[in-house]
C-alpha cells in the first residue's frame, strides 16, 4: 500500500486498526459506508474487499490521488472523493458514517496539517456534529475513533451542543496509547443502534 509525505499513515498510529478491527463485523455487504477523512483509505479498502459500497473522502488531494492508486492497484471498487467534510456529499446519506478525525486544537496551516489539527477552537468537530445528521440513512451508525491525547471531555461538550452525545463501543490500550471507538448518537434522530 502507497502511503505518500504528508497522508496520515495508518502504521505508525493504532487507531485505523482499532476502528477497523471494532466495525469490520458489524457492515453487512452492500451496506452504503462513508468514510470521513480516510488518510490512506486503509480502512475503506478492506471494507469496501469485503462487500460493502464505500465512498472515501478526504480534504487532502495527494491523499485522494494515492488512494485512488492503491485501489487500482488492488483491483477494489470504491467510490473516491475529495472533500472538505461533507462539502462534496450533497444528499447524500450512509448506513455507516467512520471518522478518525483530527483533533489538536491548533488553526491548520495546509492539507497536511488537517490530518491532525482540528482548529484552535475545535472548529472540525463543531462543523461535524451540526451536519452529520443530514447524512445519516435511517438507522444509521457513525463510529469515531479517540485517544488519550485529545481532549475528549470538550469534544463531548461539542456533540452535546448539538444535541448529540459520544457513546463508548470499544476500548484498548495499545502500547502508549488508549484508544476508544464512540458511536454519535442523535437521541432525537431515528438511529435504531446507534
Amino acid at each position: 500500500m502507497l502511503i505518500e509525505p504528508g497522508v496520515f499513515h495508518p502504521g505508525f498510529f493504532y487507531s485505523t486498526e482499532f476502528l477497523l478491527q471494532t466495525v469490520r463485523q458489524r457492515i453487512a455487504q452492500q451496506e452504503t459506508v462513508l468514510e470521513l477523512g480516510c488518510g490512506s483509505g486503509l480502512i475503506s479498502l478492506v471494507l469496501a474487499a469485503d462487500g460493502a459500497q464505500v465512498t472515501a473522502a478526504d480534504i487532502n488531494p495527494v491523499a485522494v490521488d494515492a488512494l485512488h492508486r492503491n485501489a487500482d492497484r488492488n483491483q477494489i471498487i470504491l467510490e473516491i472523493i475529495q472533500s472538505d467534510l461533507f462539502s462534496a456529499l450533497s444528499g447524500r446519506r450512509f448506513h455507516h458514517i467512520l471518522i478518525n478525525p483530527p483533533f489538536y486544537p491548533k488553526d491548520p496551516a495546509n492539507d497536511a496539517e488537517r490530518a491532525w489539527f482540528c482548529g484552535q477552537d475545535f472548529s472540525y468537530f463543531k462543523r461535524l456534529f451540526t451536519d452529520l445528521p443530514s447524512y445519516l440513512q435511517q438507522d444509521a451508525q457513525v463510529w469515531m475513533v479517540l485517544s488519550d491525547g485529545c481532549d475528549v471531555k470538550e469534544i463531548s461538550a461539542l456533540a452535546a451542543q448539538a444535541h448529540a452525545r459520544l457513546e463508548e463501543v470499544a476500548t484498548t490500550v495499545i502500547r502508549w496509547e488508549r484508544l476508544w471507538v464512540f458511536h454519535i448518537i442523535y437521541p432525537n434522530l431515528t438511529q435504531g443502534n446507534v
